[in-house]
């Protein structure tokens, strides 16, 4: 209200652009590398990986930085108050598809380069910084729009500053540019912790490194930013993190986003001597890299697709996958645990000891988790991990707005294969009928009523609502275990959902009343030409030994999305039930 009748104090801000070298030039080598675990130096230079997907080419010695790639169109607002902009604006699509490069990567990777020896590169980061000043100046402009995109900037400046041993004395450039940014990230921190997502960790980040680099480097009044960012830290750990450690907006992504960014919190605190964070956080941000670590597979690293993902990755300082997770769980362990976990390279090791100095005498190794049972009392997410096999089932919890109408979806993965998958979000702009595909019934493993979805839209990214868990439980036997779970929608239609576990099958029984019309159920199916036999039986059987599937269900296409902004076809096993209150499901192996 304040910034819509004029008034906000961040209207107010006035600063002078910056003119000269962000970084100093006197760099010298300070890792041996191989070029292979680097980011491609041609490719950097010339183009960039937007959501870490497709590579695209600039065409020009420098990027457009308010041109959507993907559209090839551009924002004429580069010299309008940033307030002033749309979120949405249908001449330039998706407005982060302009913020990707202004998360700026790309500085990490040239950095990692010049590290290694290619000195010659700390020109162009420099040119690139000053051809990126020039054209976004400050608080005006597109790429100013949002806090928490400044806030990672700040992030990825003062990460690469580290790497290139210049933090402890930077440019009086690179000092006005950490200035310029959290005089943007103060004034609306408030509306950032209103959302309890992952804008108020990023900007309590940006504030509590920033003020601190700001304060050590002379500007005595930024120790007040860095003492509120560590306050908004301590309090978000507390409120956005369930008992089982599961983050708020129930998004593997978005988990990734926050651990990373309490990591480099907590080895920018160690490099600094800076005083401890709570005992209270510590072990929340332990058990939410735990969390994560349940869900990844440990011989590719990467997880199941779940929750809202807008292709954030923090820190990508070597050149690993987007969908490998293991790098987030290897440093969090490293910093907060003093542990290796998996297969730990001699150039990740080098690396974390210098961004956090050395103390790998006291490092422990251990593998990454095979057997573990989390419940989801407090965020709704039931992981039943054993060896090979991983099953992840939403309960109908929420403490948190829902961003997917998934309950009673199950994500299966079998000796690294994700055999029944979530769609993932795809994008945050696109037409309606994609919006509704990704966030409702038709991306998940689930059963809709009368063509309704789980629960009413009210908004673009708000539904009303929100089911509640009418009863559960999980008893394990001999043979087998099988958890239970219920809940009745606000149109009076009351679903059970159960599931036994054997040692190479599982067995899922759905029972369901009161709906009026029909009832839809979906299986989501890994990409495979898949041999159907139709039959008569109202139950179905995957058997994924003999890629057969057996039943009264049709075959019909899907799509799912790995990266922010693609999506890709994959089967999908469909049927309408007009008067049965029950069916079975049996996947064996």
């Amino acid at each position: 209200i304040l910034i819509k009748i004029g008034i906000h104090n961040v209207q107010k801000l006035n600063y002078q652009t910056i003119h000269g070298n962000i970084f100093k030039t006197n760099s010298k080598k300070i890792f041996s590398f191989e070029n292979e675990i680097l980011f491609d130096k041609a490719k950097v230079i010339n183009g960039y990986w937007p959501f870490s997907g497709d590579y695209k080419s600039f065409n020009s010695e420098f990027p457009n930085w308010h041109k959507n790639y993907f559209t090839k169109k551009k924002s004429n607002n580069k010299n309008k108050n940033w307030w002033m902009i749309s979120d949405f604006d249908e001449n330039i699509g998706d407005i982060k598809c302009i913020w990707e490069l202004s998360r700026f990567d790309w500085v990490i990777q040239l950095s990692m380069l010049v590290a290694s020896g290619e000195n010659e590169l700390i020109k162009k980061l420099n040119k690139n910084l000053s051809n990126w000043i020039l054209h976004n100046k400050p608080y005006k402009g597109i790429n100013w729009k949002c806090s928490q995109e400044a806030s990672i900037r700040v992030m990825h400046l003062i990460f690469s500053l580290i790497i290139l041993n210049q933090d402890k004395n930077p440019s009086r450039n690179f000092i006005k540019l950490i200035e310029l940014h959290l005089l943007r990230i103060k004034p609306t921190i408030l509306y950032a912790m209103g959302q309890n997502n992952n804008h108020g960790t990023s900007e309590a980040a940006a504030l509590f490194i920033g003020g601190s680099f700001l304060y050590l480097n002379g500007l005595k009044k930024y120790k007040k930013y860095s003492e509120i960012g560590k306050r908004w830290l301590e309090n978000r750990v507390i409120k956005l993190f369930s008992e089982d450690g599961c983050f708020s907006q129930y998004s593997v992504n978005y988990h990734r986003m926050v651990i990373d960014t309490y990591t480099f919190c907590q080895f920018y605190r160690y490099r600094n001597n800076l005083k401890p964070f709570s005992k209270i956080l510590i072990n929340k941000i332990i058990k939410a890299t735990d969390w994560l670590e349940t869900l990844i597979d440990s011989k590719s690293g990467d997880t199941p697709n779940i929750g809202a993902n807008d292709g954030v990755r923090l820190f990508p300082f070597l050149n690993i996958n987007f969908r490998d997770y293991r790098q987030s769980v290897q440093w969090s362990n490293f910093i907060f645990k003093k542990k290796i976990v998996g297969s730990v390279s001699k150039e990740q090791i080098n690396i974390y000891n210098h961004l956090k100095g050395s103390y790998t005498k006291k490092i422990k190794k251990r593998n990454f988790v095979t057997d573990k049972i989390i419940y989801g009392n407090d965020d709704g997410f039931f992981i039943y991990k054993k060896k090979n096999f991983l099953l992840v089932f939403r309960r109908p919890i929420f403490k948190f707005r829902p961003n997917q109408c998934d309950v009673f979806h199950i994500d299966l993965t079998i000796n690294g294969n994700n055999i029944l998958r979530d769609g993932g979000s795809y994008s945050y702009n696109s037409i309606q009928t994609k919006l509704d595909y990704y966030n409702g019934f038709e991306s998940h493993n689930t059963i809709s009523y009368d063509d309704k979805d789980q629960m009413n839209k009210i908004s673009k990214f708000l539904y009303s609502s929100w089911l509640n868990e009418k009863s559960f439980s999980f008893k394990s036997f001999k043979n087998y275990s099988v958890l239970k779970s219920s809940y009745i929608n606000n149109y009076g239609v009351k679903h059970n959902r159960n599931i036994i576990f054997y040692q190479k099958k599982i067995k899922i029984i759905d029972s369901f009343s009161g709906y009026k019309k029909f009832a839809k159920i979906n299986w989501r199916l890994f990409p495979y030409k898949w041999i159907i036999n139709e039959s008569k039986s109202n139950n179905l059987i995957i058997d994924l030994k003999e890629k057969k599937i057996n039943g009264k269900y049709k075959l019909s296409e899907g799509y799912e999305s790995k990266f922010y902004n693609k999506e890709s076809k994959i089967p999908v096993l469909k049927r309408k039930i007009l008067k049965r209150k029950k069916t079975e499901t049996l996947i064996k192996w």
